[in-house]
């Protein structure tokens, strides 16, 4: 990857795995080795089921990073998933963490999930996303909690709020609101990045529920591929860090 980038601006990178790590603290003890070497600051979170990042600085830094992660076995094949800029680096220090699962849906049959044995919903880019959220037989789950939803969401009249506190929350809301006996029901979900729907829509599956399916790699993709062409977004897009959130062009609202 290589990205154009201005000197008074810094890059923010995200991107997650779910893949079997048999030594977590091991792995947990390396990432931190590799990011000292580099100025950069974020999270990583690092389970038995994968690693979850978002990450800001230099784009140098953080492409010679991704280099030095690739040399992983596991990650071999990893990229960064999406690509944001501000004029500030809105992380305060770099943290690598060790995590039961690095998206917390607090499912003892999902700790660990196995996305080859427990397969995620179908993938969706953009234009087939836009397509499908417009149908009238379609259900479209932000699986974000309520507070992000608050900032904004897709604009469409089959869309769906949890109303969630936590992610962990959004399973019980599922038994309690999906009709059980129609297990060919058309659903949609979506959320920040990615990572939360790949859990989501396993789970839905789980279920045994068979036309399901998510955005891939999430709102920021959207926006970034889309620019809201046809503004099916609404407000503003909430991330966990020091931007607050982003607009529909990913500038932080702190910033325009």
């Amino acid at each position: 990857m290589c990205l154009n980038q201005n000197k008074d601006t810094y890059s923010i990178v995200t991107s997650y795995k779910f893949v079997k790590i048999l030594d977590p603290i091991q792995m947990q003890s390396h990432l931190r080795e590799i990011c000292d070497d580099y100025q950069i600051r974020g999270t990583i979170l690092v389970a038995q089921e994968g690693i979850n990042f978002t990450l800001s600085g230099n784009i140098t830094d953080l492409e010679q990073l991704l280099i030095e992660v690739n040399k992983i076995d596991c990650f071999s094949d990893l990229k960064y998933n999406n690509y944001t800029t501000a004029t500030f680096i809105p992380f305060d220090k770099m943290k690598v963490r060790l995590k039961n699962e690095i998206v917390a849906l607090k499912q003892d049959t999902l700790i660990n999930l196995d996305i080859d044995r427990n397969p995620a919903g179908g993938y969706l880019d953009c234009k087939e996303w836009d397509a499908l959220i417009e149908q009238d037989d379609v259900i479209v789950i932000d699986t974000r909690n309520s507070y992000e939803f608050a900032y904004g969401s897709f604009n469409v009249k089959n869309i769906i709020n949890p109303d969630t506190e936590t992610f962990a929350d959004i399973t019980q809301w599922l038994k309690d609101n999906i009709n059980m006996n129609h297990k060919t029901q058309k659903i949609a979900m979506f959320c920040t990045g990615g990572i939360r729907c790949e859990k989501s829509t396993a789970y839905v599956k789980s279920l045994g529920f068979k036309n399901v399916y998510h955005l891939r790699g999430g709102i920021l993709k959207y926006l970034e591929d889309t620019k809201n062409r046809i503004n099916l977004w609404e407000g503003n897009l909430f991330v966990f860090d020091n931007r607050i959130a982003l607009d529909k062009n990913l500038k932080s609202i702190t910033e325009v």
